[in-house]
């Protein structure tokens, strides 16, 4: 859910199913980044309460900073190609399924993503 937390700040919600668009000032992408980078920075306690990997004997500190540039670049992709919005191409197989799992909801929402 992170690669979308951004259009959060990219769309107003205007009734229970209505989304309208705001004036974008950096675009659902970035606004995810700047989001999951300030929550991967939080303390430990609130890491480990959502899930998330926090340093200690069994995953030091390296581990933990793998973890968080693997879900930043999973954000940064998702979209797939620079053309569609992405800062980044997926580089491994849980970026390129998640663009494919994004690209298969647009479908199913009735867009064409190949006509972007």
């Amino acid at each position: 859910i992170w690669h979308d937390f951004g259009k959060v700040d990219e769309y107003g919600k205007v009734g229970a199913l209505c989304w309208e668009r705001r004036v974008p000032r950096l675009g659902h992408i970035a606004a995810s980044l700047v989001r999951w980078g300030r929550f991967a920075r939080t303390k430990p306690a609130r890491r480990s309460m959502v899930g998330l990997p926090t340093a200690n004997q069994l995953a030091p500190m390296k581990a933990v900073e793998a973890f968080d540039r693997a879900v930043s670049h999973l954000i940064a992709s998702h979209h797939g190609l620079r053309e569609w919005g992405s800062p980044d191409s997926p580089a491994n197989l849980p970026a390129v399924l998640l663009h494919q799992a994004d690209m298969l909801s647009l479908v199913q929402d009735g867009s064409n993503p190949y006509e972007r």
